[in-house]
């Protein structure tokens, strides 16, 4: 009996202190996976640069709608025109914060 107390004390010790790591963040730095974290990283700045790029598009568009509705004296052009500009900004929009399917 007196041998396991000795044993069980080292033992108990051990596993104290993988409790106490186990919810720090020594143990997320020791066991984390850097390659995953590179490819969200990458994926984050692709996803940026495509909205950055649908908000450029959605002006882009706008102008030029804004310049040819000011040209027209029709109002069916106009409307047309608008509904034009919306959907193409909103097809812009969506595309941009989609979910990225490779």
């Amino acid at each position: 009996m007196r041998q396991l107390v000795p044993l069980s004390r080292p033992v108990l010790l051990l596993v104290a202190a993988a409790i106490l790591l186990s919810g720090c963040a020594v143990t997320n730095r020791l066991f984390r996976d850097r390659a995953a974290e590179e490819r969200a990283a990458a994926l984050l700045q692709m996803q940026l640069a495509v909205m950055r790029f649908a908000d450029e598009y959605a002006i882009r568009i706008n102008a030029q709608v804004r310049a040819f509705q000011q040209a027209t004296d029709d109002p069916a052009e106009r409307l047309e025109s608008q509904s034009w500009l919306v959907s193409q900004a909103t097809a812009a929009f969506t595309i941009a914060a989609g979910p990225n399917r490779n």
